[in-house]
């Protein structure tokens, strides 16, 4: 484990816990040396603070999803001060996996990041088992949405301005199919089931799917394409509409 955090004194508690829950445990005092050390070490979890000393733990979280080796895939769990929808979605917006309100009992983050790993675990061993569809191409990026969010995976596109084409395929039945065309870490267009469709669209449906698979084939299809919008101004707009949409239908 690796515990990101400049309290001192929650570091050590938590490090306590998870060497009494039989884990070795390292700790960080700041972003910046915390990130360094996840990407040297490859952890099986990350446990950081949103607040940090020098840069907020959001960064951390967006730099190891931005990774290209298996520190990418580790399991991250963000502690935030106070609560409020924004802080949190912010959080998980970044790639984190999960999110939890101080004051936590260190209990509580042992058995949360137990349920991370095992996770982590029974994707990996299933990973292998889906083969990607024939006709994509040469394959920059792909894995499990239980395991790398759609929101992840597109901030990764848009810092290292990809440009290809993004598949996904949802499970279960009836199995959809959508295709996101961007350029330079920009959206160009969409389709949903081969039929094209408003992006912003496409997305509120995508961001529903909780299981299923993605695939990213770089290609310059969609260079000399116009952009339709920047993956994190629509992204953020299409996760607050679902937000209300739930609230709305809460209330």
């Amino acid at each position: 484990m690796l515990v990101i955090s400049s309290d001192g004194d929650l570091s050590l508690s938590l490090q306590r816990s998870f060497i009494k829950a039989d884990f070795a445990c390292e700790t960080s005092g700041d972003a910046v040396s915390g990130y360094a050390r996840a990407v040297e070490t490859e952890p099986h979890c990350v446990i950081c603070d949103i607040y940090l000393s020098d840069i907020e733990g959001t960064w951390v979280v967006a730099k190891l999803r931005a990774e290209r080796g298996e520190a990418a895939m580790t399991p991250i769990l963000l502690l935030g001060d106070a609560f409020d929808l924004e802080t949190a979605l912010q959080g998980l917006r970044s790639g984190a996996d999960g999110y939890m309100l101080k004051p936590v009992t260190d209990v509580a983050v042992v058995h949360q990041v137990e349920a991370l790993i095992r996770l982590v675990t029974r994707t990996r061993e299933r990973r292998d088992s889906f083969p990607p569809p024939s006709g994509l191409g040469p394959l920059a990026l792909r894995g499990d949405l239980e395991q790398m969010s759609l929101a992840t995976v597109l901030m990764v596109i848009e810092m290292e301005r990809r440009s290809g084409k993004l598949t996904l395929t949802a499970s279960g039945e009836p199995g959809e199919r959508a295709v996101f065309t961007l350029a330079h870490g920009a959206f160009v267009s969409s389709t949903l089931d081969g039929r094209p469709q408003e992006l912003r669209r496409t997305l509120r449906h995508v961001l529903q799917w909780k299981r299923g698979r993605f695939w990213f084939s770089p290609s310059n299809e969609g260079n000399a394409q116009s952009s339709r919008g920047t993956i994190g101004g629509l992204l953020l707009n299409a996760m607050k509409e679902l937000d209300e949409a739930s609230r709305d239908g809460d209330s």
